[in-house]
């Protein structure tokens, strides 16, 4: 799905995206903390509930949304 994603946006466009996909392919601990600094950054665009968002809990959450996300995602199954 992440590999349809990466190949299939363009980086000028969709940099967010594209970005996000492309890391997500990638098995290196440097991905995974590129992945989590960059919804770190966008936080306010990602996390479902924006007032959540401020403050020292916000920035923590925004930093792991994706093992937060991860973990409660259902959508690919077993």
């Amino acid at each position: 799905f992440y590999h349809h994603i990466a190949v299939n946006t363009s980086p000028q466009r969709h940099a967010t995206v594209h970005t996000m996909a492309t890391l997500m392919n990638r098995r290196s601990p440097w991905a995974l903390l590129r992945l989590c600094t960059a919804c770190h950054r966008i936080r306010k665009d990602v996390y479902p509930d924006r007032s959540r968002t401020n403050g020292i809990g916000g920035h923590i959450r925004g930093f792991f949304y994706p093992m937060i996300f991860a973990y409660r995602n259902t959508q690919f199954g077993k």
